[in-house]
C-alpha cells in the first residue's frame, strides 16, 4: 500500500501538459478559505532519474502551491506514493478529491496516467508553470483571480501568518 510523503517542489515532474485557468481559480479560492488542510496528490513510486517524482494528478494544486511556497514556506504539498495502479485507485486518500461516489469512481479517471507516467513533456514543474502569464509569481496569480478586496484580505492574513511563524 502507498504512503504519504512531503514533496519538494523542485523534485516534481508533471505528467500533464496543460493548466486550465478555471481549475487554478477554483483551487485558489478553496485554498484561501482553508489553507490549513493538507494537500495530497498522487505521485509515481519510481523515480524517473533517482531524484524526481512523477506527478500523476493534482497539477493545478501543486502549481498553485509552488507559487505560494515562495511567500509562505508552510505552503507544502504531500504525495501519495503509489506502488501500482490498484494502490492508486483503491487507497488514494479521500483528501484527494475527484468526481464520483466511490474511491474507484473518484479516481478511475486518473488510473490511465499511472501507466503513462514516464512519458513526460517537462523536466520540472517550473517549465509547465512558465507557459502561463497568470502563473508568473504569487502576486500575478492573486491579481489574475481575486478582486482587490480579496487580495488585500489574503495579503493581510499572510502577513499575520508569516509574523507568527
Amino acid at each position: 500500500m502507498g504512503k504519504i510523503i512531503e514533496l519538494g517542489f523542485k523534485d516534481i515532474i508533471p505528467t500533464q501538459n496543460i493548466l486550465i485557468k478555471d481549475d487554478i481559480k477554483e483551487f485558489l479560492l478553496s485554498y484561501l478559505k482553508n489553507n490549513s488542510k493538507k494537500i495530497i496528490v498522487p505521485v509515481a513510486s519510481w523515480k524517473k532519474d533517482n531524484s524526481y517524482f512523477s506527478l500523476i494528478d493534482g497539477h493545478h494544486r501543486t502549481s498553485t502551491l509552488y507559487l505560494f511556497n515562495k511567500l509562505d514556506k508552510n505552503a507544502k504539498i504531500y504525495g501519495w506514493l503509489t506502488q501500482n495502479r490498484l494502490d492508486l485507485i483503491s487507497y488514494l486518500p479521500e483528501d484527494f478529491y475527484q468526481e464520483g461516489e466511490t474511491i474507484e469512481e473518484m479516481n478511475g479517471n486518473i488510473a490511465w496516467r499511472f501507466d503513462d507516467v514516464l512519458n513526460c513533456n517537462y523536466s520540472n514543474l517550473e517549465e509547465l508553470i512558465n507557459r502561463y502569464d497568470y502563473m508568473q509569481s504569487p502576486d500575478v496569480i492573486l491579481e489574475s483571480f481575486l478582486s482587490r478586496k480579496k487580495r488585500d484580505k489574503f495579503n493581510l492574513n499572510l502577513v499575520k501568518k508569516l509574523v507568527h511563524n
